[in-house]
């Protein structure tokens, strides 16, 4: 639905892979290997924003 430059913006949005999970697993009821890459993007996300969070962190 949406345009192509759109999608691929959408790349970068913790919330596209979510949703691509939540819709492999209910919408296709797809397996634990349909959804490795969504997962594991989501974990690059939550290591990279931790990372970030932990250097902008002053410490007392």
């Amino acid at each position: 639905m949406l345009p192509d430059a759109l999608q691929k913006i959408a790349n970068f949005v913790t919330q596209s892979w979510a949703m691509a999970v939540f819709t492999k697993l209910i919408a296709e009821g797809g397996s634990t290997g349909d959804i490795l890459l969504p997962i594991t993007m989501l974990l690059v996300f939550a290591a990279t924003f931790l990372s970030i969070g932990l250097s902008k962190m002053k410490y007392v």
